[in-house]
This record gives C-alpha cells, structure tokens and sequence, in this order.
C-alpha cells in the first residue's frame, strides 16, 4: 500500500458514496451501486487502466502498479455499502 493508493481510495470513496446518496435518493435514479458488482467501481478502473496509467507514463511519473490499483478499487467496493444495499437499505429497518 502506498499513499497514493490510500490517499485516491478515499477520495473516490467518498466521491462515490456522496454521489452514489445524492443518485439514488435525491434525484431517484438507477441506482449506482445495486449489486455485488457495482458498474461504477469497474467502470472507473477500465478508465483508469485506459487513461490514467497512459497519461502518466506520458507525463513521466510513474504509473499504479497492481497493487495500488487493488487497494483503489478495495476501498471503493467497501464505499458502496453506504448509498447501496448496506447502510441505506437495511439498516433503517433495524
């Protein structure tokens, strides 16, 4: 784990989970993460092994390893408990 990784996990996390609410409940659209694979979440690392990695290696700074790409995507996954089927859903009936 590098601070990179951790410091990007958390900010798409919470990027995610705030739109993910502001999604789902405000505006009552699709919801953004349904089920156990979660569109966004895989959607955003096809578009980050598509763009980021190459602008990076473009600009001369290195790239995400797999490593850092595991925890990103980790950290998003566990992210999708709040506007999702975790924290939304189930926990008020509790």
């Amino acid at each position: 784990m590098t601070v990179r990784a951790i410091t990007i996990g958390m900010l798409l996390g919470l990027v995610l989970a705030t739109l993910g609410y502001l999604n789902d409940w405000v505006l009552k659209q699709a919801y953004v993460a349904s089920d156990l694979v979660p569109i966004s979440v895989y959607g955003a690392l096809i578009l980050g092994l598509l763009v980021a990695n190459p602008l990076l290696r473009l600009m001369g700074r290195a790239q995400f390893s797999a490593r850092e790409w595991c925890v990103i995507v980790a950290m998003m996954l566990a992210a999708c408990v709040i506007p999702g089927a975790g924290l939304m859903w189930n926990f008020s009936n509790t």
